[in-house]
């Protein structure tokens, strides 16, 4: 449902901070509300547009288990205490 990320979207300059759920959080937390495309969360303060959930079972490319969202990289600094965040 929705998209993932665009290629070029993190390097647009004033580009709307996105978010891709992941589908179990999307179910459990949402109810699988097919209006959740377009919904706005915040998350410490700054303000994602969720762009789409990802496909049941779907946890990323390098993860163990899967994260609630998705987010750009350069959002990462906003989000999260330097000592919360991966190096």
């Amino acid at each position: 449902m929705g998209r993932f990320f665009l290629p070029d979207e993190d390097g647009i300059p004033g580009a709307h901070a996105v978010a891709v759920m992941n589908y179990a959080t999307w179910q459990t937390h949402f109810g699988g509300a097919n209006d959740i495309v377009g919904r706005t969360l915040r998350l410490n303060n700054v303000v994602f547009t969720v762009i789409g959930v990802a496909p049941p079972k779907f946890i990323g490319v390098n993860a163990i288990f899967g994260p609630d969202l998705w987010i750009r990289r350069r959002w990462r600094n906003s989000c999260f205490p330097a000592r919360c965040r991966m190096r």
